[in-house]
């Protein structure tokens, strides 16, 4: 047998929230690494590696004394700082901007506290991994990635074996290793793989250097003093090299002792594991979702007041709402597997962080607002877009727009009468808008979101990171458009685009791209209802397939026609449930 070399890696995999709430995770974390701490002071040969920046910043806030304990093993070289990021987050569901704020901030942290960063990428537990990350991880200052789903030969097929070269679509790589069978084990199972692992199948052809994982895990806990016998013991026997080591060392000893090793290089996800994860607890991962964008419109926000008005800019209060926002983008909560009860903390968490986000975004509006001249006849609205790029989009406004017209001194028409604000749908109003050129914009009343109420819906264009003005006026307008819209409760039709619905099924029967002369559905939007057996992580499941009817018995209707937009309404039943869908056309865009 080829002379082998076994890294084994003191670790204690933690599951902040999971089959327990974050108060608990908060004592694991402590817990576990007081022990670790603990088996440093007995055996002097130990190391330990620990990700989660959040998790030391507990420790900073709770234990002072034993972070300085852990600098001092840091400092030494026998305290790993891996992962680079905030937490273990789902490596699947965040946008760009979270990912990246889970490595600024954990980097950060790292940086300020210990005067290093973390090395290696390190997300052992996560259920699968977009292929962007090795672009993340090198400008995050990290050449390595290791995990361990999805596992060799039931999840995902390794050509070379389970260390390989990872490739962004950017050209960008790390160097990556897939986790043999699991980050934990105690003194049985080390014992078992201290014996086994050298000939693993799943290694690459005469590779050398072997990583292997010790310590109780989950609930946290790490290395054991039964585990560090057993590790002794084999290494008094001498039949292979067993070391203490770090992921770092065990990647940098691969690339020069096997660096002759076929090693192949994969430039897609890492997929797939727990395929059930990524559709169940839908309220999470929208609540992820919105607080995602209210925190990114909350700086842009800001930094535009700051810019302008020299107002100060909120650093303090947006870091801590993104950390919340950062904290439940951990695996476990985000993928919908951890408790129910656990749902409570995350929504108060993610809630939080948005209020602050909406706060800021309130209070930057109102300052801009009101340096503005509004002074145009009519009721003007001061439209916003915080993206980078100009944006022709879809405005509902407030009923409020009629207030304005409320006296025949505010309007265009010396005849116009008081309108009820706080009962529009009594007295609805002509009207029309023009944009700050005295251009009219289509205006329609469409339904708004309380009973009998209303919204007045408009298309118009933004400039990026800008704003722009239109005003409401009395009186109706010839619409400027003379683009054609049609519609019935079995068609939408304007100048991009036919399509058709089924009457009774309540789905598309036909999708007709008119420009291009193109058929593009003869089906869709069919509601189809298929068997899920599994659990929440649905282990083993390839596919959803199993194939138990459609919604039917379907009534469709025009609830909206005018100037802006059409819209069909679709409801449908299966069993006991009931499905609305709708289809909105407008006269002057091809979405």
């Amino acid at each position: 047998m080829q002379n082998t070399t076994l890294h084994m890696i003191g670790h204690g995999h933690i599951d902040p929230t999971w089959l327990w709430d974050w108060t608990e995770g908060y004592e694991e974390v402590r817990a576990t690494f007081r022990s670790a701490l603990n088996r440093m002071n007995e055996d002097p040969h130990i190391r330990f590696t620990a990700s989660s920046a959040c998790f030391y910043e507990w420790i900073l806030q709770s234990d002072p004394a034993m972070f300085e304990e852990i600098k001092t093993r840091v400092a030494e070289g026998r305290w790993e700082l891996a992962g680079g990021m905030w937490i273990e987050p789902d490596c699947n569901l965040p946008c760009g901007e979270a990912f990246v704020r889970q490595g600024l901030y954990a980097q950060h942290f790292f940086h300020k506290h210990f005067g290093q960063t973390a090395q290696v990428g390190f997300n052992p537990d996560s259920f699968g991994h977009t292929g962007q990350l090795p672009q993340l991880l090198r400008k995050l200052g990290m050449d390595y990635y290791v995990y361990m789903r999805p596992m060799a030969d039931t999840e995902m097929d390794y050509p070379d074996g389970t260390t390989f070269h990872w490739q962004a679509p950017d050209g960008s790589q790390v160097l990556t290793t897939n986790i043999l069978e699991s980050y934990n084990a105690d003194a049985a199972e080390t014992q078992d793989r201290i014996n086994r692992f050298p000939t693993d199948s799943h290694l690459n052809p005469g590779q050398t250097q072997i990583l292997l994982f010790f310590g109780v895990g989950n609930h946290g806990g790490g290395p054991t003093k039964s585990a560090m016998q057993v590790i002794r013991a084999a290494q008094k026997k001498g039949k292979t090299d067993l070391q203490y080591s770090t992921l770092h060392d065990y990647m940098e000893a691969f690339e020069k002792a096997d660096k002759d090793v076929p090693v192949s290089t994969i430039t897609h996800d890492l997929q797939n594991h727990a395929r059930g994860c990524y559709s169940v607890h839908a309220g999470v991962k929208q609540w992820n979702r919105k607080c995602e964008h209210a925190l990114m419109t909350a700086e842009r926000m800001a930094s535009l007041a700051s810019h302008q008005l020299n107002k100060a800019y909120p650093k303090a209060a947006l870091t801590e709402a993104w950390k919340h926002l950062l904290y439940n983008q951990f695996h476990d909560i985000l993928a919908g597997t951890s408790l129910e009860a656990t749902y409570e903390y995350t929504r108060d968490q993610l809630g939080a962080a948005r209020h602050t986000a909406n706060i800021i975004i309130n209070e930057s509006l109102q300052c801009l607002a009101k340096e503005m001249d509004t002074t145009a006849p009519g009721n003007t609205a001061i439209l916003f877009n915080l993206l980078p790029w100009p944006v022709h989009q879809r405005i509902d406004l407030s009923p409020i727009v009629e207030r304005a017209l409320d006296t025949a001194a505010d309007t265009e028409d010396p005849d116009a009468q008081p309108i009820n604000t706080f009962a529009p749908w009594k007295a609805h109003p002509a009207l029309h808008a023009v944009d700050p050129d005295g251009n009219v914009i289509p205006l329609q009343k469409t339904r708004g979101t309380k009973v009998t109420g209303c919204h007045y819906t408009l298309l118009t264009t933004v400039p990026a990171l800008g704003y722009t003005a239109c005003h409401i006026r009395s009186g109706e307008k010839p619409n400027p458009s003379q683009a054609p819209l049609s519609v019935s409760s079995a068609h939408l039709e304007n100048q991009w685009w036919r399509l058709e619905i089924d009457p009774d099924q309540g789905h598309i029967t036909r999708l007709y791209d008119k420009h291009n002369n193109l058929e593009i559905l003869q089906q869709g939007a069919r509601l189809e209802i298929l068997n899920d057996p599994s659990d929440t992580w649905s282990h083993g499941i390839k596919g959803f397939d199993e194939h138990e009817g459609y919604f039917t018995n379907a009534t469709t209707r025009v609830v909206e026609e005018g100037q802006v937009l059409a819209t069909v309404q679709c409801k449908s039943t299966w069993n006991k449930s009931q499905a609305i869908q709708e289809f909105t056309f407008y006269r002057d865009d091809p979405r």
